[in-house]
């Protein structure tokens, strides 16, 4: 049960959803915000060869690299450890950036630079990352239990919102700064709400 804005319970209603398994979640709108989930049970059957993966080198380092396939939409050179695909990640990233900034005509020196831009990035992933997570608590999964990402309560959310992210939303976000500008976070939130919705209908 996913509870969005202006919606109001009792304790007994959680109460009686914690009996009976059913994971509420309090979220933003179009899952742009998780704020809390009550009652998460995760499913043994897809947990635990989640949690196999994770431990087994060989094969994180074969999920790593559909992940990546569904990321840039090509298969990523060989490798033998995940520390080496997150380098050849990271160089593609960047250069999907500054492909972006080139596309749009706009000024680009790195995701570090503290500009209008990218704080629209930061806020716009923000919300993939929210509604990734709450799709891994809907069916199941871990969200800490990661493929390319570890370390964090999020890890696979990470994972799996990276493979959509430049497929569904930084095309959009580069629009929004080459038509608008600065954009406040409540605005991003707003696109990205709008963007989810409609990728999903």
């Amino acid at each position: 049960m996913l509870l969005e804005l202006g919606v109001s319970t009792s304790h007994e209603a959680i109460r009686h959803c914690a009996e009976n398994r059913v994971l509420v979640l309090w979220t933003g709108e179009a899952g742009t915000r998780l704020y809390a989930a009550s009652g998460v049970h995760a499913n043994p059957d897809r947990l635990l060869p989640q949690a196999r993966l994770h431990d087994a080198p060989r094969a994180r380092v074969e999920a790593a690299g559909r992940l990546y396939a569904l990321m840039f939409g090509d298969v990523p050179p060989p490798s033998h450890s995940i520390e080496k695909l997150r380098g050849i990640e990271g160089a593609r990233v960047r250069a999907c950036y500054a492909e972006h900034a080139r596309s749009y005509g706009l000024e680009w020196d790195g995701r570090a630079s503290g500009s209008a831009l990218q704080q629209k990035i930061s806020y716009a992933t923000g919300c993939l990352y929210s509604c990734a997570e709450i799709a891994v608590l809907l069916l199941g999964f871990s969200p800490a239990l990661g493929v390319i990402h570890r370390g964090d309560r999020r890890s696979f959310a990470y994972d799996l919102a990276d493979s959509v992210k430049f497929s569904l939303l930084m095309s959009e976000v580069f629009a929004w700064s080459a038509t608008h500008g600065p954009l406040p976070y409540a605005e991003v939130r707003r696109r990205c709400r709008d963007l989810f919705r409609s990728a999903s209908a």
